[in-house]
């Protein structure tokens, strides 16, 4: 089992600053702005992707998309490394904070 930490972190740009991204737009034309968080990002990718096994893929993102860490079966966190691996759509900017949470996910001893 592994538990992925700091998935309610924004993913920062060049100057430090959280990124955003457009939700739409208010009645009076100004944007609709959320933080991008690594868990939503994550999330995203898993809802975009493809998989050997789509439903398992969507009950993960769903658990992941707000959550602060997530404990995963070592199966299933194969699957989310795997489908993270095959995204095209990730920038470096992404993928860099996306793999920094991924490849620093800690280790869980199985409950007897």
């Amino acid at each position: 089992m592994k538990k992925l930490n700091s998935l309610t972190n924004p993913i920062l740009d060049l100057d430090g600053l959280p990124t955003m991204k457009q939700l739409g737009t208010n009645p009076d034309g100004s944007p609709i702005l959320v933080v991008e968080t690594i868990g939503r990002t994550l999330a995203n990718v898993l809802a975009r992707g493809r998989s050997a096994d789509p439903v398992k893929a969507m009950m993960i993102a769903m658990q992941i998309y707000g959550a602060k860490s997530v404990e995963l079966e070592d199966t299933d966190f194969a699957l989310v490394k795997d489908v993270f691996d095959k995204d095209p759509l990730l920038s470096n900017l992404g993928s860099a904070a996306l793999m920094a949470v991924l490849n620093g996910a800690v280790e869980k001893a199985a409950k007897a």
